[in-house]
């Protein structure tokens, strides 16, 4: 099976330093025109394998704690961090207690323990309510996603009846329009391999997200130190025969300088790069219309609005039935789409498989759009 999931983005790799790595927008492109803004994100360094020590070193620095240390005899049970997270998260004791399957009391009295055990007031208790200290606060960032970090790896962990889940982060666009419809084919070899395929719009850190491999669009291979290039990409203009129609000229040709340019907020490749690549700085229109997805600017180039910049690869469909036609130059994309994973995936068998079989594809589907569109343009149809 595989499902589509979505959650939000954890802060414990950036909160504790596990050699995070700040990638911004002109290396890494999550500006990917699904709604994803040209923002920093973040990678996270993992540490050598099975080393529970360096775990903890990346976390305290480079002191490991010895066993009599004090940083060690303040660390509380997990039995009552767990009190602490679901009343932080709540703001109640009666509604902490109802989750955890406890008395109110027995959650009040295990947060006045913790309380006890660190020297430090979490809560705020007044009649009929409770909120966290300005310290309460910053600590239940700590826990909770501490928290969740554990209930990922145990997740991750194969269970008697079945394999561990493999998990993928790619754009919604990407996602529907050229994996989805590929997927049957490793279902149909591969059908023990539970999927897991997350579209929300976050940042990804390995392995703190709990994801195996991520698919990104990205400028500077060196972003990605263990990313490898699954294809290019194009840019193309493209709109409804209809609305081509109404550009075309008594002497064949189009005038864009007519046209409504669709263009997409949360891309960093849009008509500029395009006038900039085919010098055609004069033809630009001053009449606009802005979306916030890729995907929007297609179905709104079909419906007649204007010209969409679409890219080859997430098109097909359209191109295939002449929904859309291009109507200009395309010109090589600065940024790829590229398959990133965790330094650990290759010890996950399914890892293995599922990246095999992804290259494979993708080498034949880039042959087949070179066989099909061969640069340096289309020509227009």
């Amino acid at each position: 099976m595989f499902s589509l999931h979505c959650r939000d983005s954890g802060r414990l790799g950036r909160s504790l330093g596990f050699g995070t790595t700040p990638l911004n927008g002109s290396r890494f492109d999550r500006g990917d025109g699904d709604g994803y803004p040209n923002r920093r994100t973040w990678a996270l360094d993992v540490v050598p394998a099975g080393s529970r020590s360096a775990m903890t070193s990346s976390i305290s620095g480079d002191h490991v704690p010895p066993p009599d240390d004090p940083w060690r005899s303040r660390s509380p049970p997990l039995s009552t961090l767990r009190l602490f997270d679901a009343a932080g998260r709540h703001l109640s004791f009666a509604r902490a207690a109802s989750e955890l399957n406890l008395t109110p009391s027995a959650v009040s009295h295990g947060i006045v323990g913790l309380e006890k055990a660190l020297g430090v007031k979490l809560f705020i208790r007044e009649p009929g309510r409770i909120a966290l200290t300005r310290e309460g606060a910053d600590y239940l960032t700590y826990v909770s996603e501490a928290l969740s970090l554990i209930h990922i790896g145990t997740r991750r962990l194969p269970s008697p009846r079945s394999g561990r889940t493999l998990a993928i982060s790619c754009a919604p666009t990407f996602a529907s329009r050229w994996l989805l419809p590929r997927l049957p084919t490793f279902r149909a070899r591969h059908p023990q391999i539970a999927i897991r395929i997350d579209t929300s719009h976050r940042h990804v850190g390995f392995p703190i997200d709990g994801f195996d491999l991520a698919i990104r669009m990205s400028r500077i291979p060196a972003s990605m130190p263990h990313g490898i290039r699954l294809f290019d990409d194009w840019l193309i203009p493209v709109c409804s025969p209809a609305y081509r129609d109404t550009l075309t000229g008594r002497d064949g040709g189009v005038d864009l300088t007519r046209a409504t340019l669709l263009h997409v907020t949360s891309v960093t490749e849009d008509w500029q790069a395009w006038f900039d690549a085919t010098d055609a700085r004069d033809a630009q229109s001053g009449d606009t219309l802005h979306v916030d997805t890729f995907g929007l600017s297609l179905e709104a180039a079909a419906s007649g609005l204007g010209i969409a910049l679409g890219r080859r690869s997430l098109m097909d469909r359209e191109l295939q039935d002449r929904t859309l036609v291009v109507i200009g130059r395309a010109v090589p994309a600065a940024t790829s789409h590229w398959l990133v994973g965790s330094e650990r995936g290759d010890d996950h068998q399914d890892f293995g498989r599922f990246r095999d079989w992804l290259l494979t594809e993708a080498a034949r589907f880039a042959d087949e759009q070179k066989q099909r569109f061969p640069l340096p343009s289309f020509g227009q149809n």
